[in-house]
């Protein structure tokens, strides 16, 4: 494994130039290499690249409402099932009501193009953040290529997503992408950026892919690209996302519509230098009062916005500490640095909360996936009575 290692950070050093990196795509427009011609049929990396993504944009364009077709149809079924196995009693309208109450239909935020591009950003910004770092064309096409293909399978339904995408992808590249084994290395990292395993196992990266691997003679890292595509998928939840037509016309039920606000009020994901080759990400968010006093009914309970933040900061501090394990050990993220501003009239800052996310010597914190563990935070509810307590005292002067 050291020889491998080895021989695959010799190749990286030699695609560097003037110690830039260079970006994912400059990368495969650089390599026209005759022994990717004859297994991408006559095509070079990056001529295979385009035509994965000409055969792949329509169901990347039909991600969201292919997911909100089938959870129509899922909804619908179930509803149609409550019916036949009912008889139409006070009873019966009681339970149709809870299926209605229970089976939100969802409504995506943006996994269209413009996210597909975004990943792509962070990955780059993740690779080329790192001097130190990079990917050799190869492993360059190959993450390019699981990057436009990992939200796919929403077409056929939000559930199970990340593993429906195999049928499509095969069915459409094979003629393109002629190889077998490079077939599944890009399914096996997309299908990696989220889910469960068969086994139920949440270690997609760990179950699915190997550490190194050959592959048209030289060694590529399937871990470590799927731990770079799932990070950057993390990363790329900012206001890129927020479909503000569906929003304008009210369509979207509370459900999904605190996803897409989550979306709208995070303006900044960012890398940050540390020093000592060390970074954080910076993620800020702007919300204004009338933020912090909507709620959004979840099955049944009251959510702010506010903890809706918290616990998405926590579940991407899981997966900074998860994609962490597998990332060259140039890579070193140990931080998430969370700003919330929150604005009032005119534009004045009337309050701003601040907290990171790292490991710290055992045990680990946050130890009960709670944002009350993190010192001097205040809830949604609590935040709001402290703000509205605030301006009365500000009005009564």
């Amino acid at each position: 494994m050291v020889i491998i290692m080895y021989n695959i950070n010799r190749e990286i050093m030699n695609n560097r130039k003037s110690g830039v990196n260079m970006t994912l795509i400059e990368t495969i427009k650089a390599d026209n290499a005759e022994k990717w011609l004859k297994n991408h049929n006559g095509k070079s990396l990056y001529e295979a690249y385009l035509e994965v993504c000409r055969v792949m944009k329509p169901y990347i364009i039909e991600a969201e409402r292919g997911a909100m077709a089938n959870e129509i149809q899922k909804y619908r079924d179930d509803v149609i099932e409550k019916i036949n196995n009912s008889k139409i009693t006070i009873e019966s309208r009681h339970d149709l009501e809870t299926v209605f109450d229970e089976l939100p239909i969802l409504f995506l935020n943006n996994h269209g193009e413009d996210h597909i591009h975004r990943v792509i950003e962070k990955a780059d910004e993740i690779i080329s953040h790192f001097k130190d770092y990079s990917l050799t064309n190869f492993e360059s096409f190959i993450l390019l290529c699981s990057i436009q293909i990992h939200d796919i399978g929403n077409v056929l339904g939000r559930v199970d997503h990340e593993k429906k995408l195999c049928t499509i992808f095969d069915e459409h590249v094979k003629e393109t992408l002629i190889d077998t084994p490079e077939r599944r290395v890009i399914k096996a990292i997309a299908m990696a950026h989220g889910g469960r395993t068969q086994s139920g196992s949440k270690d997609t990266i760990s179950e699915y892919l190997k550490e190194s691997e050959p592959l048209f003679d030289e060694h590529i890292r399937p871990r470590e690209l799927a731990a770079i595509l799932r990070l950057a998928d993390e990363l790329a939840d900012d206001s890129t996302r927020y479909s503000y037509g569906a929003i304008s016309l009210k369509i979207i039920e509370d459900f999904s519509l605190i996803k897409h606000d989550y979306s709208r009020v995070l303006h900044t994901v960012m890398l940050e230098d540390k020093g000592f080759g060390c970074c954080n990400i910076k993620l800020a968010y702007e919300l204004g009062v009338e933020d912090l006093e909507k709620k959004y009914s979840i099955f049944g309970e009251e959510k702010y916005l506010l903890d809706e933040i918290y616990d998405r900061t926590l579940k991407m501090e899981r997966e900074r500490r998860y994609c962490h394990k597998f990332l060259n050990a140039n890579i070193k993220i140990d931080e998430i640095k969370v700003v919330i501003s929150i604005y009032g009239d005119y534009c004045a800052l009337i309050d701003e909360i601040t907290y990171s996310l790292e490991d710290y010597s055992y045990p680990s914190e946050p130890t009960d996936n709670s944002i009350k563990s993190i010192k001097n935070v205040k809830t949604g509810s609590e935040e709001l009575e402290y703000i509205l307590s605030k301006k009365e005292v500000e009005n009564a002067n």
